[in-house]
């Protein structure tokens, strides 16, 4: 059997390898050599990328100590195509996470890249994330949308226009989400309310960061769905909020009616032997 290693190669760089190449590049850095910092990290991220297609161990984790520290390369570093380089490789970072789609760093990378991308960057990013658009996977259409609203929102008509888009592509989820973060709270409910029939967009609509702030409205709004259709993961997560927030009689009522549910499961439960036990016992054998 073939052997993948964090690199993703046959055979190919050990892990304590991978590690030494993370500290020699963290090691220019605290020695005042951003530069020589950015190009060592830069080519560590490119050697890991290739694994992302697999499941190599310790990938993800090695990709992360080396974005955060090219990061702070980027904080330190002047020269306009050694910074270029650096946010290269930060985004062919993001790719490879947005398309694996299990990865944290989908949340991070973005992060780290808008920390420090001055106003002329911050155009490339959108150039180079327009046309990763165009060609990626339904999966990292999402994060690409995500990660375009972040740029490119500002004034109200021009962010109008790109949320628009966003929704006319099929992610009203993402619209919803940004509309919170965006204090739009009134519009977030009606995109919400209206085109997240999936339970589980809802569920995680609800669970956005931006939804914390707004916990009341978005509580409603949940209460408001499982009032036309009970949905055992919404139950849950209104059941925690409404624990959280000191309300115990609600919550008691709604982890009442999933027990009863659970039992009610149960009881339905083919018995033991599975269909094939089911179809013998309606034959009476």
């Amino acid at each position: 059997m073939e052997s993948t290693t964090v690199d993703g190669g046959r055979r190919g760089r050990r892990p304590d390898h991978i590690a030494s190449l993370c500290d020699e590049g963290l090691r220019q850095l605290r020695l005042g050599d951003p530069a020589s910092a950015a190009e060592s990290l830069s080519h560590l991220i490119r050697v890991l990328l290739p694994a992302a297609a697999g499941s190599a161990q310790g990938w993800e984790e090695a990709l992360r100590q080396a974005a955060r520290g090219l990061s702070l390369c980027l904080e330190a570093l002047e020269d306009g195509d050694l910074r270029q380089r650096a946010l290269e490789a930060l985004f062919e970072a993001f790719q490879a996470a947005a398309e694996r789609g299990d990865c944290g760093l989908r949340q991070e990378l973005p992060f780290l890249m808008l920390s420090h991308a001055r106003a002329e960057e911050r155009l490339r990013l959108v150039a180079w994330t327009r046309r990763e658009l165009a060609a990626a996977s339904p999966q990292a259409a999402k994060d690409c949308w995500r990660l375009l609203l972040e740029l490119e929102v500002g004034d109200a008509s021009s962010g109008r226009a790109l949320l628009e888009q966003c929704r006319a592509a099929g992610h009203a989820d993402v619209v919803a989400e940004k509309l919170l973060d965006l204090d739009r709270v009134g519009e977030a409910l009606i995109v919400a309310r209206r085109e997240l029939g999936d339970p589980e967009q809802l569920l995680r609509f609800a669970s956005s960061p931006g939804a914390r702030a707004q916990a009341p409205a978005v509580m409603a709004l949940i209460e408001e769905r499982l009032a036309r259709s009970f949905d055992s993961r919404l139950a849950s997560w209104l059941a925690e909020r409404y624990a959280e927030r000191g309300d115990l009689a609600r919550a008691a009522r709604l982890r009442q009616r999933l027990e009863r549910l659970e039992r009610s499961m149960r009881r339905e439960r083919p018995q033991s032997g599975g269909l094939l036990g089911l179809v013998r016992r309606a034959l009476g054998r």
